[in-house]
Order: structure tokens, then sequence, then C-alpha cells
């Protein structure tokens, strides 16, 4: 008797440390993860699109980036300013057709000066154009207008200028009246760089066309500086 209450203790005691350590052999087992489940979609975040470059005009300039031509005249040595805005006829000299741009991109025209007292007034013309085709059949129409007044007016004369790309210097003196000129004129000159035409001159006064020759060349050497800056391709 005591033998088999030794063996029934004994087989208790092995029973609860079997279960304590967990190694029942029906305990239930871990289920393992199905290998065909699949994680949920997750959703792309959005992509930016990438904005294009502007196209660059045949000239290599940015059209689009261009300052406006009115910041970028020269800055007015006389009061009061007046600037005008598109399309208007050359100053050239009044012997010449009137030659007025044909479908620029811009123009701006400024005027520096009240005219009192037989003082100059100053003036500044610039025009762009879309590429190199529109200005050059704008320059040749301007030249043709040019040679053909030198030619017909002993008022009026020409030269050709050493400043890029190609500038000419137009010399006219005012008539006397009788068909002979006066000592008294302008000096202008006409020019074009990139897709840009310039002239610079000056109106009525009481100065000559030697005297202002070299304040004109210089102003229009200052000009093409400025509108030819980093800031402007244009050239």
């Amino acid at each position: 008797m005591v033998v088999a209450a030794v063996v029934v203790v004994a087989v208790a005691v092995w029973a609860f440390a079997f279960d304590g350590l967990g190694l029942r052999q029906d305990a239930e087992p871990t289920s393992a993860p199905d290998p065909t489940a699949t994680e949920p979609a997750q959703t792309p975040e959005p992509v930016e699109p990438e904005q294009e470059d502007p196209e660059p005009t045949e000239d290599g300039s940015d059209a689009d980036q261009a300052p406006p031509l009115g910041d970028l005249l020269l800055p007015a040595e006389e009061e009061p300013r007046e600037v005008e805005d598109g399309p208007t006829a050359w100053v050239l000299p009044a012997d010449c057709e009137a030659v007025t741009p044909q479908d620029p991109t811009a123009m701006v025209t400024a005027r520096d000066g009240t005219g009192e007292f037989e003082a100059q007034i100053d003036v500044q013309q610039i025009a762009a154009f879309a590429d190199g085709d529109a200005l050059a059949q704008e320059w040749e129409r301007a030249v043709q207008a040019l040679e053909a007044c030198s030619t017909d007016s002993d008022l009026v004369s020409t030269e050709a200028l050493d400043i890029p790309d190609e500038t000419i210097g137009i010399s006219a003196y005012f008539g006397d009246g009788e068909g002979g000129a006066t000592p008294f004129g302008t000096y202008a000159t006409l020019g074009q760089r990139g897709n840009l035409m310039m002239l610079i001159t000056v109106e009525g006064g009481e100065g000559t066309p030697e005297t202002g020759r070299d304040q004109i060349v210089e102003r229009t050497l200052q000009a093409w500086e400025v509108l030819c800056s980093d800031e402007n391709a244009g050239c």
C-alpha cells in the first residue's frame, strides 16, 4: 500500500512539473503565417510634374525672362522724361521717308527735356523683335530709307561706325529755307544687335552734327552696355 501511494504521488509530481514546463504534447499549436497572404497595397504619394524650361528664342535668349524695354533705357539727363510704348516711327532726318517698325514684340521711345531756350531733347528708341529674320527685315527697311535720303538730299549723310553688331551714324543739317544748309543740325546712331534695334539722337536746338557726334556715340556705347547686360540675353 505504501509503495502504491508513493507511485501515485510521484506520478502527480511528474505531471505537475511537465505541465509547468509547457512540455505537454496536447497544447494548442501556434498557427504559422499564411505564405500566400499579401500586405494591403499602399497608395503612392502624388508626384509633382516637373516644370519645363521656357523655349529659348533662335538667338539663344529667353524671352520670358527679358526685362521690359522701359527698364533698359539710359538714365534721363534732362527732365521731364516722356515715354511712349508701342510702335512709332524711327526719329530719322526730316528728309528721310518715315519708317515705323512692323510687328515688333515691344518698342519704347523716350524723350528727355523741355526743348526750351534752344536746348536739345535727348531721344532713345529701342525695338525688340521675335527672331533674327524679323530683325533683318526691319533693319533693311530702315537702311534703304537712309540710303535714299542721303543720296537725294544734301542735308543728310551717313557713315558706318565701329560699334557691334552694326551701327550707322547719321548727320542731318537744318535747311536754310533757300535750298541750302545751315551749320546747325543733329547727329544720330541707328544700330542692331541680337534681336534689338536702337536709335540714339537729339531733336531741335542749336547743336551741330560735328559737335554732337562724340556725345551721341558715347551714349550709344553706354546704351548697348545696359541692353546687353547679364540680366538681358536679348543681345
